[in-house]
């Protein structure tokens, strides 16, 4: 199950990126410690006219309905929205993804952070992080497989780190649900 998930983030991520046409700024932002949050929408503020969080990719991993992403401005960790990924039915998995710009990380070491609530998840809900190299295949990777973070829980704030290497083309991100369940991800940090 953990390759079949992990691989399938790697592809949706990459095709779903690719097509987020002009989502993400070609400029570098001045200063990227005060900027990043608003350049990625990390806290899901800014939303469509439809409840999708901007900047962002958010739904299943397969393309008939299996799961939605949505901004949910009822359960909230702080703020006036969170991301929401609920399982519908069918197979795959649910998925938000987002790009950084990589020549602001390249031979630095990310510290990837934010907050997860979930309910009636039977696999498990997770952030995401995947650094391409050259050959576009994944040198780092992170999904929090591991941390089994599922049932019914309350908002817990996750944290880990991913070196990204002087070669790397491309820095993936986002949130995560496998299997049945809901799950909200608020307030995400990059530094």
């Amino acid at each position: 199950m953990m390759w079949k998930c992990k691989r399938g983030v790697l592809l949706l991520a990459t095709l779903c990126v690719a097509s987020m046409n002009g989502c993400m700024s070609a400029d570098p932002p001045t200063n990227p410690n005060t900027l990043i949050a608003m350049d990625y929408n990390l806290g899901f503020e800014e939303v469509s006219f439809d409840f999708h969080p901007l900047n962002w990719y958010a739904g299943g991993s397969q393309s008939i309905g299996n799961y939605s992403g949505i901004a949910d401005g009822k359960v909230v960790h702080s703020g006036k929205y969170s991301l929401q990924l609920q399982y519908i039915g069918g197979p795959g998995f649910g998925v938000a993804t987002n790009q950084l710009r990589v020549n602001d990380y390249r031979g630095k070491t990310i510290t990837y952070s934010g907050w997860i609530k979930t309910r009636g998840v039977t696999d498990f809900a997770g952030l995401w992080m995947r650094v391409d190299g050259p050959d576009s295949s994944a040198l780092e990777f992170n999904n929090m497989y591991d941390s089994a973070f599922a049932g019914t829980q309350d908002w817990k704030q996750f944290s880990y780190q991913l070196p990204v290497a002087d070669s790397a083309i491309a820095v993936y991100f986002g949130a995560l649900l496998s299997g049945p369940g809901e799950a909200w991800f608020d307030d995400l940090s990059i530094k």
